[in-house]
């Protein structure tokens, strides 16, 4: 297996040297890819943290509505709302690092 590496590294070198710059123009394309997987990846989980951000809010005043008419117990009200808001609080944490993230991203890529 050690062979098999070895030699796979030798060919990789050998045409790195004798086509350095097409060997580094694949090298940086293939980075920039990864960096685009990543930001697109990046921006679909924000994208999913703000409409469950969203969806929590509605879900809270739908919870306030039926605590304010009676269907659902104070004790009840309490306990589902501080889950709600501890989740809500958590995303709207990670929507801003993952904000912050993407707009440094895109300005190293520049």
């Amino acid at each position: 297996m050690t062979a098999g590496v070895t030699e796979n590294l030798r060919k990789v070198t050998s045409y790195a040297a004798k086509h350095e710059a097409r060997f580094m123009k694949l090298l940086t394309e293939q980075t920039e890819d990864g960096c685009k997987r990543r930001n697109a990846a990046r921006k679909k989980e924000l994208e999913a943290a703000e409409k469950r951000i969203a969806d929590l809010s509605a879900i809270f005043k739908r919870l306030y509505e039926d605590s304010v008419v009676g269907r659902i117990s104070d004790e009840r009200f309490t306990e589902l709302s501080a889950d709600y808001e501890a989740e809500q609080k958590e995303l709207k944490e990670k929507a801003a690092l993952q904000g912050e993230l993407s707009k440094m991203m895109e300005a190293t890529a520049r």
